[in-house]
């Protein structure tokens, strides 16, 4: 469990984690066999918000997160 302290002040935060097939080594076997590397693609991507509702009482604190996979096998 996580929990946010409160503040007066709007924080906030984007991130994203991206995979493909351009950095993913190809497997040893395939690579003997003159097979190209197999379709990859991953990306986690997601935003925070923090801030004020009522100065020094009220809070809110929303998180966002997705993920698409897209892959050959």
């Amino acid at each position: 469990m996580v929990t946010k302290g409160g503040t007066n002040e709007y924080h906030g935060s984007l991130y994203e984690y991206n995979r493909n097939e351009l950095f993913a080594a190809n497997d040893f076997f395939s690579n003997r066999s003159h097979l190209d590397r197999p379709a990859l693609k991953i990306n986690v991507f997601g935003a925070s918000i923090g801030g004020p509702i009522k100065k020094n009482k009220l809070f809110f604190f929303a998180n966002y997160e997705g993920r698409r996979d897209a892959s050959a096998s």
